[in-house]
């Protein structure tokens, strides 16, 4: 198998970055994770052999973002997540391709990403749990491919540990921002607290909601001010994405325009629904009310309790003015 014309392949899909590595069982994860209970974690596995036996690379693709300029009167969504669908649809691309030459891939195997960019070198770990990868920093996106291909593999680390970074030695400012403490300071996440993290189908606690803001979906503040994230001008949301953000648009369950930038997984009715109930009460659009009334008897309890929420705290300030 051509090791460069596997890169190339990558990189006109839009990824900068490319590590090949054997893959090894992920022995140090599995202990890292041992006590973790959130399903997404215990839902990875930490040996690719028991996913593909033949099994003869692990490559770590990586594509980076550039942030977008929110606008603190209109919903917002973080960058990383149209960049992951992109990423995500890049993956199963080059795997198709893979398996086009003949060589038996599966793309992104629930196997660790941060631990298989650790252990091809990629970057190093920050005090917020993620990976900084020159230049980019922090804003980058990570797939893998586990496949049949005999590639020369790069240099990587057995160990799969890395050491924290050493930009972030005397810093501590992901931690001061972070407003749930979700994070310790080591570098560890406990995922149940992080505000990207509790988007799930349950409803998010209500602690957390009115911390959330504007944001559709995830939280920025600890790469906002990263110190390993390079100075760079934020792009303007494209229009397209802005418009299908409209909070009406949320309220009423029109999905469809935001699947080409977050995929029908994360562009859910319910989930996005219920997400727009919270934004709606948190920048106090009072006119938005008539739309979220209804949503109070919805069948989902992840929207009902949303709505209820939103109402009573857009009530509470109509009342107090």
């Amino acid at each position: 198998m051509d090791k460069a014309e596997l890169l190339l392949q990558a990189q006109m899909l839009g990824f900068e970055r490319v590590r090949i590595i054997p893959p090894l069982p992920f022995r140090h994860w599995r202990e890292q994770v041992a006590g973790v209970s959130d399903g997404r974690v215990q839902g990875l596995e930490w040996d690719p052999l028991s996913l593909l036996p033949g099994a003869k690379s692990l490559i770590i693709l990586a594509m980076p973002y550039t942030p977008y300029a929110g606008r603190p009167d209109e919903v917002y969504l973080h960058p990383y997540y149209p960049a992951s669908n992109a990423a995500h649809a890049g993956c199963l691309q080059l795997g198709q391709w893979l398996n086009g030459q003949g060589f038996k891939t599966l793309a992104a195997p629930p196997l660790p990403h941060k631990s298989s960019a650790a252990r091809a070198k990629l970057g190093r770990y920050g005090r917020n749990g993620l990976i900084s990868i020159p230049p980019f920093g922090t804003r980058v996106c990570l797939q893998l491919l586990l496949s049949e291909a005999p590639l020369a593999f790069d240099a990587f680390d057995e160990g799969e540990e890395m050491p924290l970074d050493t930009a972030c030695e005397g810093c501590g400012l992901c931690k001061t921002l972070c407003p749930t403490g979700a994070l310790d300071g080591s570098g560890r996440l406990e995922i149940g607290r992080c505000l990207r993290g509790v988007l799930t189908a349950q409803p998010v606690p209500e602690v957390y909601r009115a911390l959330m803001g504007n944001s559709l979906m995830g939280c920025d503040l600890c790469q906002a001010r990263c110190p390993r994230n390079p100075s760079m001008d934020e792009r303007e949301m494209p229009q397209d994405l802005r418009q299908a953000l409209d909070l009406r648009a949320l309220l009423t369950g029109q999905v469809k325009p935001l699947w080409p930038f977050l995929g029908k997984n994360n562009a859910r009715p319910a989930r996005t629904q219920a997400q727009a109930a919270l934004i709606a009460a948190n920048l106090n659009r009072r006119d938005l009310i008539p739309l979220i009334e209804p949503l109070t008897g919805h069948f989902m309890p992840l929207v009902k309790e949303h709505a209820l929420w939103a109402l009573n705290r857009l009530t509470e300030r109509a009342n107090r003015n």
